[in-house]
């Protein structure tokens, strides 16, 4: 009877097993599972930076697979990376055709190759983001604001006048630091008011109390200080708007005595221009200043209801009236183009744009419930964001140029670390519609979802900000003409390796003439550096050069700094190149380094005007172009690229995986970034180790 009851045990199994078999039969697809295998190869090649291996076989899990949205997804990514911008169109149009990805994720993908920022635009409307609230309770907030800045990382600067402090924050509102408070020591104001910051971003703070100006350094640290209670040269009474020429010059609004003076960067006094009168080149009270981008001086005249313009020598140009009765204008700027923007104590922002000299009003917003009540400084962040100082509110309004508003900003999926699972680290970069990192960014902003699971907690860092890490690629034009400037090439090269720092700052030398040679792979060794720079061989006759040997080299040159997580840039030496400047090599090459955020600063020792190819390659990628004729820079290359490349950012987001399931198995994931009211999001993915 025991036996009898195995046996039917035995043979329940059996149909049991026969008929998973048949369904496995019927469902198992040996082409779908060889296109997985490949797709989770091709990952491990696009994890090492090895994208044109990813997507030989990618395009292999495609022919297997069509209509695998996973692979069209990542095929469009890596096509993405190495430049290939028709391809990656294509791919993401047949993972969106195939009904993959969100809303958001369409839109961007969309916006990326249909929306191109016009950087010679100015937005004509702006839509208000976000709104600061001080008060005078709650500890490190502001109260009666009086001056605003922004440093090189985004972060502002407030001057609380009736607290007589000065606070600084994120660009997400998160304090940083406070400093002041009613004295007359150093580090102390009377009523502090405006405020201007350098481009190492070091911040002067005029104490109109204290007839002074005070220097700080970014970390709140007390530098210097100049001036004090007069009317004679250098002397001040009641200072009040601060501006800082590219130079370090300080022209400082002396409101009391009717005058603008001009100071060196150790507050010695050089210029002053400017005096009391009903004229249109005097002033009545004069209170803030700017710069345009021809070093114009601009300053706002309250009782005049006006802006005078004056040039670097202190001579006056002309007046801009504003477009209202008894205007009171306050705070002043100006954008990229040198339009101006002027703060009404009542009426909100206007804007004069000279491309067709008219008045733009910013009244207020949310269909005019809500306005100015004493709009007193103004300042305009990178990428058009616009920052309003309202006195009576105490409020800082922050505003964007309408078109971001919809079209929002780009958040990438760079890589996916996985070494220590089920820690894993996303690798992001969140930047603007023109390429520009955004800093500043912390956990508040961002959110990953894993297999449609909210990840909790995430943490966040920024080691880019924060470490001097480098790696640099030089690439040496070694054409016969370029044998007129092997002694220039050599100490600009030189000047380069020698102050390297050790272990954590690298370079890799590549040469071009009729075809592209590595001289020296990546090293941190600077002896091996200097040996292959004083054994350079420049061609000795004249002869053709192929048109694309200088794109060539330049991918060779960025390609060369992707395996690691440090800052970058590609240093080009050059003079008398023949390209083509509508050569798809050369499309691909720019498209390359700005898809991997990697710079090209080209040093062109030819005598003459930028080509065509020059300004788009270094405009593209956020690099810089120098004349060495002429250029005054080059003497200090060095210092000059370690301060262009320190807003290079990427975001780590780590934490632990919260999915527990077996090896092998791909995990989706959505990495989710908000800023100042702007939402984007990115794809990302991984297979579990």
């Amino acid at each position: 009877m025991k036996n009898k009851k195995y046996f039917i045990y035995l043979i329940i199994i059996a149909f049991i097993l026969l008929a998973n078999n048949t369904v496995f039969a019927k469902y198992y697809d040996p082409r779908a599972n060889k296109a997985d295998s490949l797709l989770k190869e091709a990952f491990a090649h696009y994890q090492k930076f090895k994208y044109q291996k990813a997507i030989e076989l990618y395009q292999k899990a495609l022919n297997l697979e069509p209509r695998s949205v996973k692979a069209w997804f990542w095929l469009g990514k890596s096509f993405y990376k190495v430049g290939l911008s028709h391809q990656a169109i294509y791919a993401y149009k047949k993972f969106m055709e195939l009904g993959g990805g969100s809303y958001y994720l369409r839109r961007k993908i969309n916006s990326i190759y249909h929306y191109e920022y016009d950087k010679n635009k100015v937005p004509y409307t702006f839509a208000h983001l976000i709104t600061w609230k001080g008060d005078k309770i709650t500890k490190n907030r502001f109260y009666n604001p009086t001056g605003i800045a922004i440093d090189s990382k985004e972060n502002v600067y407030i001057i609380s006048i009736s607290l007589h402090t000065v606070l600084k924050f994120s660009s997400n509102g998160d304090f940083i630091f406070k400093i002041g408070n009613k004295g007359t020591k150093d580090s102390f104001f009377n009523m502090p008011f405006a405020i201007a910051i350098d481009k190492e971003d070091n911040f002067y703070i005029t104490d109109f109390g204290n007839d002074r100006v005070q220097k700080f350094d970014q970390n709140g640290n007390f530098l210097l200080k100049f001036g004090k209670k007069g009317i004679k040269e250098g002397e001040l009474l009641g200072p009040e708007g601060i501006i800082i020429d590219h130079f370090y010059n300080i022209y400082v609004v002396d409101s009391g005595n009717k005058r603008i003076q001009k100071f060196d960067k150790k507050g010695s006094f050089l210029m002053q221009f400017g005096q009391h009168g009903a004229l249109p080149s005097k002033f009545i009270h004069p209170s803030y200043i700017t710069l345009d981008k021809h070093n114009n001086i601009w300053i706002t005249d309250q009782k005049r209801g006006s802006a005078k313009k004056y040039d670097k020598f202190g001579n006056f140009l002309t007046e801009l009236l504003l477009p209202i009765k008894n205007a009171k204008p306050n705070g002043i700027t100006t954008d990229f183009l040198g339009n101006i923007y002027i703060c009404d104590s009542e009426k909100g922002v206007f804007r004069f744009n000279f491309l067709n000299n008219e008045w733009n009003t910013l009244y207020g917003w949310n269909e005019g419930l809500d306005k100015f009540i004493l709009a007193k400084a103004i300042s305009l962040g990178k990428d058009g964001i616009l920052y309003v100082a309202d006195y009576s509110r105490s409020c800082i309004d922050i505003f964007s140029p309408e078109e971001f508003k919809y079209f929002n900003f780009d958040i990438n999926v760079d890589q996916i670390y996985t070494t220590h699972f089920p820690i894993v680290i996303h690798a992001v970069t969140v930047y603007s519609k023109n390429h520009k990192p955004i800093l500043g960014l912390t956990k508040k902003n961002f959110r990953v979802i894993e297999n449609g699971v909210i990840v909790s907690p995430i943490e966040v860092s920024a080691p880019f900000q924060k470490e001097d890490n480098l790696v640099l690629s030089l690439v040496i034009d070694t054409h016969h003409n370029m044998n007129n400037y092997k002694e220039e090439v050599r100490k600009i090269a030189k000047e380069l390796i020698n102050n390297l720092k050790p272990n954590i700052q690298a370079v890799t030398i590549t040469s071009f003439d009729k075809k592209v040679t590595q001289l020296c792979k990546r090293t941190v060794n600077i002896s091996k550096l200097n040996h292959v720079i004083d054994n350079l061989q420049y061609m000795q006759y004249k002869k053709d050069v192929y048109i694309d040997t200088l794109p060539k080299a330049l991918y060779h040159g960025v390609k060369e700094t992707l395996d690691l997580p440090w800052k970058k840039a590609v240093i080009v030496l050059t003079c008398d190149r023949n390209v083509n400047d509508e050569s798809y090599i050369l499309e691909e090459c720019i498209n390359f380094a700005k898809n991997n955020y990697v710079p090209f600063y080209i040093i062109d020792f030819r005598e003459g005007v930028t080509t065509n190819f020059s300004k788009r390659l270094t405009n593209s990628t956020n690099g810089n172009y120098y004349h060495y004729h002429t250029c005054k820079e080059v003497s200090h290359f060095y210092q000059e690229i370690s301060q262009q490349v320190k807003n290079q950012t990427q975001y780590f987001i780590y934490y632990n995986s919260p999915l527990t399931l077996w090896p092998n198995t791909w995990i989706d994931t959505l990495v989710q970034v908000d800023y100042l009211g702007l939402y984007s999001e990115d794809r990302g993915g991984f297979v579990i180790p």
